[in-house]
């Protein structure tokens, strides 16, 4: 048994080639394990040139393992047995993982109309607190007409502050 392993178009292909024995199978399962520990997103368990040499039980029993442990650490996997499986497979997996790309970019769209709604929201808020603070300024010059000395130095302050 050979096994082989390439990323192509974004997608991880575990290939098993040759004859599998009984022993070959907890080799097998071992190393699956430890390909899944990576966290390979998109994967796809190519068996198309593998000569099984095991009842179809224990095939199936071993693929269920490595099914449910996909899930678990979610993960997208397809099982191929032949080389049409193969292809229907990866076309699977690709569609699968331009899905997941499609709701991310809607995700970040919707994060940024909520940004620029949020950003508008707040111009329009400090515009009319500008408007607020100067009808404020306004009738406190109204209300000073009377001069004093102190008067042209305040205004000069808050003139400064306003800046």
């Amino acid at each position: 048994m050979k096994l082989l392993f390439q990323i192509e178009d974004g997608v991880h292909e575990f290939k098993i080639t040759g004859d599998v024995g009984e022993q070959d199978l907890s080799v097998l399962k071992q190393s699956i394990f430890r390909f899944f520990e990576s966290n390979p997103t998109f994967t796809v368990l190519d068996l198309s040139e593998a000569c099984l040499q095991v009842s179809e039980l224990k095939l199936q029993v071993l693929l269920s393992e490595f099914k449910s442990l996909a899930s678990s650490k979610a993960i997208f996997l397809s099982i191929a047995q032949t080389d049409i499986e193969v292809v229907k497979a990866k076309q699977v997996v690709l569609e699968a993982a331009l899905l997941r790309q499609v709701e991310v970019l809607k995700g970040k769209l919707e994060l940024r109309e909520k940004m620029r709604a949020e950003a508008e929201k707040l111009l329009g808020e400090n515009e009319s607190l500008k408007s607020a603070m100067n009808e404020q300024i306004e009738r406190m010059k109204e209300l000073n007409t009377d001069s004093s000395i102190l008067s042209p130095l305040v205004d000069k302050l808050w003139s400064e502050k306003r800046k």
